[in-house]
Order: structure tokens, then C-alpha cells, then sequence
């Protein structure tokens, strides 16, 4: 994937360059805003382990979309086999198959996502017990950790004695924005990364008005160093009549930067998923249908190791990942309980140059803040 993957040294700074090398034992945590090169130095963390001939690796992330993301990235730095990199969820599952089949007999398959966590958490203690000796992985690499909890991350700790996880708080979604500032307690080396360099300045300051910092310092916008003089960046909110008048506008908008940005993906982020159905057949009989990925289908077509460039991704799979452009399609969907500042905050800072929010009717007062530019105070007969 074009400008996604780092393919020299010199693209890395000081702090990230320290990072990789580390010393391959221990427990380390990265933590860093979008943008800082997380999930890269996850992939080049794996391929130093991986160079010290450490070969039995596993890298676990939240969603399917990110494990795909990273293998993508794997593929074009080589090293490490797909199988090696998992979600969670479905390491989770095999391992249990492997060393504790019988405690699958009463797993609630059709629970909720908390019911089926704190199975899956019982059933791997049981698993943990069955494996003979130390270190069933050489080492364990987890990106976005923040979404994991602490007990999930302490079943990691029983299978390996180098375990590196990376995360950001403030991408927090089905965690509960507890599990970073735990994990200093448990011993984990923590490793802070300030600057980011893919946002664009118009992004940033969108993103720093979805979730505001605590400290001016830590805005996104006063870490900037994404160069706009190569790339203006932009954001904006368009409201439209209808959902088509959205597609339409968008689809036009798609098209010129396919020619802007050569070879540049472009990400089309959606609140829910039944929306993918309705973009499927708005983009059906268009010139762009076959270079359209929908991530909801779990196949190489629709992945990022397709030839593809445009992809279509519900927003909370969407962590993780990264795009020249990114589209915020149909946000009048984005309700309760899908409001949390986290999860805009997490949309906005996948784009890169550009960021376009669609809606018809009314859009969440959130959003609409985000993305207003300054205005001058108005009139007091403006107020009547």
C-alpha cells in the first residue's frame, strides 16, 4: 500500500528508531496520538525479533481490518507468515481448541461482545494451565492494546516472556480506557512517541475539537509535522438532500483523487453496517465497481492486499488503518449509543490529506463542532 509502510531508515525519527531496536527480552508499551507510526514500528519491532532469530512470533490485533492492514505490510517487508498475525479474538479460539477443547462445549457463541470476552478470558486460564514449559511464543506483538483487558493482556504475559503492545487511550472503543495505565503496574517499559507526521493540519484540528486534550501541549495540531507544502490537507461537512446526492457528490470527489493521488488508497468510513449494502449497489454499474473493497467480506478480494483502492469499512473496524482521503459517509447514522467523542475522534484521524463528512438532515452536535471552521461572535439581532 503506497506511503503507508516505511521502506527506509531515514523515514523514521530518533525516538521511533530506538524503539525497534530495543533489547528483543522484556515487556514494552508504546504509546503515541494517530499518526506517529505505531502500527509500523509494531510491523519493524516484529522483523527485528524476527532478525534475532526469534521466529515464532505472534502479532494480535482488536479487528479483522487491522490484522489485514498489517499483513499487508508484513507482505511487503516479508518475515513473518500470515498465520502469525491474528485478531485476538480468534487466536483466542484456536488456542483454546489446541490445549482445552472440552471448555468450548458451553461457549455462548450468540452472546454479547462483554458475555463472550469474559468466557473467552475463563477459557484461556484453563488453556494456559495445559501448555507444558515457558515461552509458547518467542514473543507476542499486540497493536491498538487499548481495547483489550488487563486479564486478556495477563493471559499474553503466561505464554511469553517478550511481549510488545502498542495503543493510544483516546482511540479507546470497546475497552475500558483502563488497560494502558495498567499495564505500567504489571511492568511494561512505556515508550511515548509525541510527533505525528501523517495528519494533516486541517485534520488535526478537527480531531483536536472532537476530543479535546487535557493539555494545550498535546493537541495534535502543537505535534504537527505532516509537510503541507507537498499536500495541502482539508476538511470539511457537507450537508445534501438525500443519501444518493451524498454517493453522487462523493463518487465525483472519488474520482479526482484517484487522479490526484496516484496509487493512493481512499477509505469510505461508515457508522453502521446495513450501509455497505446500499453503497454495494450505488456503486454497481460504475466505471470505479471493481476497484471498491468492502471489508465486511472476509475475503482477499475485499482486503488491502487486494489491487484495490477505495474501501469501504464500518467505522469501528476502522482503527488502525490510514488513507490519503477518507469519505465519513451517511453521518446521520452516527447515534446513540455510537456518539462517543472517542469514535469520531478514531474516524477523523484516518485520513491523511483529506477528510469529507456527508449527511442529510441532522448530523450529532459533536460532528457538527468538530468540523466548524472559526467564526466571528454574532450580532445580537442575529440572536432573535
Amino acid at each position: 500500500m503506497q506511503g503507508n509502510w516505511w521502506t527506509k531508515p531515514e523515514q523514521l525519527d530518533e525516538d521511533q528508531k530506538k524503539f525497534v531496536s530495543l533489547d528483543s527480552d522484556g515487556k514494552y508499551l508504546l504509546v503515541g496520538p494517530p499518526g506517529s507510526g505505531k502500527t509500523n514500528l509494531i510491523v519493524l519491532r516484529a522483523r527485528f525479533i524476527h532478525g534475532m532469530g526469534l521466529r515464532n512470533i505472534l502479532v494480535l490485533t482488536f479487528t479483522r481490518v487491522l490484522k489485514d492492514f498489517i499483513r499487508s505490510g508484513m507482505a511487503e517487508k516479508q518475515g513473518l507468515g500470515s498465520e502469525q498475525i491474528q485478531t485476538f479474538k480468534a487466536w483466542a479460539l484456536s488456542h483454546i481448541q489446541s490445549y482445552a477443547p472440552d471448555q468450548l462445549k458451553s461457549y455462548n457463541r450468540s452472546g454479547d461482545f462483554k458475555t463472550q470476552q469474559q468466557q473467552i478470558v475463563e477459557m484461556l486460564k484453563v488453556a494456559n494451565q495445559r501448555v507444558h514449559g515457558k515461552n509458547l511464543y518467542d514473543a507476542i506483538l499486540v497493536d491498538e492494546v487499548q481495547d483489550l483487558d488487563i486479564e486478556e493482556v495477563n493471559m499474553l504475559m503466561r505464554l511469553s516472556e517478550r511481549i510488545t503492545v502498542a495503543g493510544d487511550s483516546k482511540q479507546t472503543i470497546y475497552g475500558s480506557g483502563q488497560t494502558i495505565s495498567a499495564l505500567e503496574k504489571l511492568g511494561f517499559v512505556k515508550v511515548e512517541l509525541r510527533y505525528h507526521y501523517r495528519i494533516g493540519t486541517a485534520i488535526a484540528d478537527v480531531a483536536d475539537k472532537a476530543l479535546q486534550p487535557e493539555r494545550e501541549t498535546d493537541k495534535l495540531r502543537v505535534n504537527n509535522n505532516y509537510n503541507e507544502r507537498n499536500l495541502q490537507s482539508r476538511a470539511e461537512l457537507l450537508e445534501y438532500p438525500s443519501r444518493q446526492a451524498q454517493f453522487e457528490e462523493m463518487y465525483k470527489t472519488i474520482e479526482l483523487q484517484l487522479r490526484s493521488y496516484p496509487g493512493e488508497h481512499i477509505g469510505i468510513i461508515i457508522p453502521v453496517r446495513p450501509i455497505v449494502e446500499e453503497l454495494r449497489a450505488m456503486f454497481e454499474n460504475t466505471a470505479l465497481t471493481s476497484s471498491v473493497a468492502y471489508h465486511t467480506d472476509d475475503t482477499d478480494e475485499h482486503s488491502f492486499q487486494s489491487n484495490k483502492l477505495i474501501h469501504v469499512i464500518v467505522l469501528k473496524s476502522a482503527k488502525g488503518t490510514e488513507f490519503r482521503a477518507v469519505h465519513l459517509f451517511g453521518l446521520e447514522e452516527l447515534k446513540y449509543p455510537q456518539h462517543r467523542r472517542e469514535l469520531i475522534y478514531t474516524a477523523v484521524t484516518r485520513a491523511k490529506t483529506a477528510l469529507t463528512g456527508y449527511y442529510t438532515g441532522r448530523v450529532n452536535a459533536p460532528i457538527s463542532t468538530a468540523f466548524t471552521k472559526f467564526q466571528t461572535p454574532p450580532a445580537l439581532a442575529d440572536l432573535f
